[in-house]
């Protein structure tokens, strides 16, 4: 049999029905999106019970294509039914380019970037927020030595790359290759690129990247990030993640695109490193009630709950009171949400604050982020998709959970935007909002309640007790 690796897995002429079965049985998962309609007693015609990751070939029903990441436990069952395995690899490797680390790794990175991570030429780093992911990717670059390709999601981790190249490489910003936004230039070490401008040249790129690294890999599932990665035969690729959790519960696919998971970096040493503050949650009881079944219009009663002027005065007046210092961060789903509480705020504490949200035009986005680091915002009302990875403020202190959220992945990203260290920041502060009176949203709260005692943080309530 050969096992060949190129930009994908091919298994070649296995011998042993067993390992053709395995193999399809481990790359065949269940369909989160057909579990969720039978859930709600929809209509489930057109959606397939489980998704198949793996492709027959037309010419033998013995090859199978599979992802490339999935090639450790590929070759862990080829040795267990016995398989002869002939490997080929097909991967790209290019000639070596110079590239020197300036920056100093703390021990907790130091472990995370000479070990296993490094040993294999493919696989993920899990670190949350303040491990330095970033420039443990360009230590890991310089020392690979390979021309490399950054595939980021949003243009502030593009321009974050960027700096920390800059920053850590010694590469000048006018020498980073850059794709998207309206640019294509390819640098001749590094490029920094967006996944949907990437997706769409894959074979012009393909021949020029011995290494792919991919920023918050948890994206990867969604189609076109995956096909965005899939397309390159480089021999190495590396996936950072704050979370290896995907909404949309496929959270195999990360590993299966980019290899396994390789290196955890616990909060602990980051806390006692100083590199993190420690954390605690208010959960604040809401009154808020409705007669709509949550499990079958979901959207209404979150549009219900945002309208609800009792629940809104309670986090308005939470907002007001809280003096410690640094940025309140008040996080919704919600435009109108967002733009409601603003109005409440000032016309009944006099408190002023800005809103960041999908429709805030990009110069007056950037003129409020620019205010935020100069300390002249107080209160900032946001949306949660313009909060998550890359947005980077420190002097983020105290967030407010105003929506309901369940997904785990999700709710650790959004502690991770107020647990940077700041000057005159001791501890950071989550006020949590929790719905009672309405079963599915209490189910989100014990969901989020267990998610931050798993990642360490203090919860000063219990739900059995209400």
């Amino acid at each position: 049999m050969e096992f060949i690796l190129n930009d994908r897995l091919v298994l070649k002429d296995i011998e042993n029905a067993d390992t053709l079965d395995r193999v399809k049985q481990q790359l065949t998962l269940d369909n989160p999106q057909y579990i969720l309609l039978n859930n709600l007693g929809k209509w489930t015609g057109n959606t397939p019970r489980k998704l198949k990751f793996y492709e027959n070939s037309e010419e033998s029903p013995q090859t199978l294509s599979c992802p490339r990441g999935f090639a450790d436990r590929a070759y862990k069952i080829c040795k267990e039914f016995n398989e002869k395995i002939l490997l080929r690899d097909e991967r790209r490797v290019l000639e070596p380019v110079d590239i020197t680390f300036y920056g100093t790794l703390h021990d907790f990175q130091k472990r995370a970037v000479t070990g296993d991570l490094f040993k294999n030429t493919h696989g993920v780093l899990s670190a949350g927020t303040g491990s330095g992911k970033t420039v443990m990717a360009l230590y890991i670059i310089a020392s690979r030595r390979q021309p490399a390709l950054v595939v980021v999601h949003t243009v502030e981790l593009l321009r974050q790359w960027q700096e920390r190249i800059e920053t850590f490489l010694g590469i000048p910003a006018e020498e980073v290759g850059i794709i998207g936004g309206g640019k294509f230039r390819a640098g001749e070490k590094l490029t920094v690129g967006l996944y949907q401008s990437i997706r769409k040249r894959v074979d012009e790129l393909k021949p020029i990247f011995g290494h792919i690294i991919v920023d918050e890999c948890h994206k990867c599932p969604s189609k076109t990030f995956t096909e965005a990665v899939s397309g390159f035969d480089a021999k190495f690729r590396l996936g950072l993640t704050a979370t290896g959790y995907r909404r949309d519960k496929l959270d195999a696919l990360i590993f299966m695109t980019l290899g396994e998971l390789r290196h955890t970096i616990e909060k602990t040493p980051l806390v006692e490193s100083g590199k993190l503050c420690s954390a605690q949650v208010v959960c604040r009881q809401t009154e808020f009630e409705t007669i709509l079944d949550a499990s079958l219009n979901y959207p209404a009663v979150i549009k219900a709950l945002s309208l609800d002027h009792l629940r809104n005065s309670l986090i308005c007046r939470d907002i007001a009171m809280e003096d410690r210092p640094g940025i309140r961060l008040v996080l919704t789903d919600r435009r109108e949400h967002a733009l409601t509480l603003k109005h409440m705020l000032e016309n009944n504490h006099g408190v002023s604050s800005e809103v960041l949200t999908g429709n805030t035009p990009k110069n007056q986005r950037e003129s409020i982020v620019k205010a935020l680091g100069r300390g002249e915002v107080s209160t900032l009302m946001a949306t949660g998709q313009l909060i998550g990875e890359g947005f980077d403020l420190p002097e983020l202190a105290t967030l407010f959970l105003v929506m309901p959220i369940k997904f785990k992945g999700r709710l650790i990203q959004y502690i991770g935007r107020i647990l940077r260290p700041a000057e005159g920041k001791s501890e950071a502060l989550i006020y949590d909002y929790i719905d009672l009176n309405v079963g599915v949203l209490k189910a989100s709260a014990t969901t989020r309640i267990e998610t931050y005692r798993k990642e360490g943080i203090t919860v000063d309530c219990k739900l059995a007790e209400w």
